[in-house]
């Protein structure tokens, strides 16, 4: 029995108008005739008939970007990295250099410390962390321009949020001190 969308009468299922307002029953359309996917025009990739089914269906979405992740995004993703490695040798420093570094840092000997992190950026222009370690050196000797510079080339290279807000911080100090006078100047 189907009822009558209009007066909600029940009626045979085979009828094709109610029989007490006489509303037609709309006829449902013939279901479409699936085209195959070669004269549609579609590239077939060399995966198994169900998977392809299930892809085209609408069914199968979110295993189709599991496999386009798969298959495409991480290869690429491992290739780019393989000749971002590739094309520099050695591309990041040993740690024992970076200890080094920071065992001078700690003896508050900038000197040499500055003088191993670009011996260190010198093999290696291209890795942010040399950049920024000698902007905390210029930033412990008091030289704001050359901790900018070499911030700014580390946020360059790398841009996270630790470089950003070390390079904020020294321009908000550089601003600080162009507008506020000397102490010298004070005191004549």
């Amino acid at each position: 029995m189907k009822p009558c969308g209009y007066c909600g009468r029940e009626n045979e299922d085979n009828a094709s108008a109610c029989r007490e307002c006489g509303v037609e029953f709309a006829v449902p359309p013939a279901p479409e005739k699936q085209t195959p996917v070669k004269e549609r025009g579609i590239k077939q990739f060399p995966v198994n008939e169900k998977i392809q089914a299930e892809i085209l269906s609408g069914t199968g979405l979110a295993v189709a970007l599991v496999a386009i992740l798969i298959l495409v995004v991480i290869p690429s993703v491992v290739l780019r990295v393989k000749r971002q490695l590739d094309a520099s040798p050695g591309f990041i420093p040993k740690r024992s250099e970076w200890r080094d570094v920071s065992a001078a840092m700690s003896q508050s000997d900038y000197v040499k410390a500055r003088f191993l992190a670009q011996e260190i950026v010198g093999r290696e222009p291209r890795y942010y962390y040399g950049y920024a370690y000698l902007g905390n050196i210029a930033l412990a000797t008091g030289d704001l321009t050359n901790a900018e510079a070499q911030y700014a080339r580390a946020y360059e290279l790398f841009p996270n949020e630790d470089n950003e807000k070390n390079l904020a911080a020294v321009r908000k100090r550089l601003a600080k001190e162009r507008t506020m006078p000397s102490l010298p100047l004070l005191l004549k």
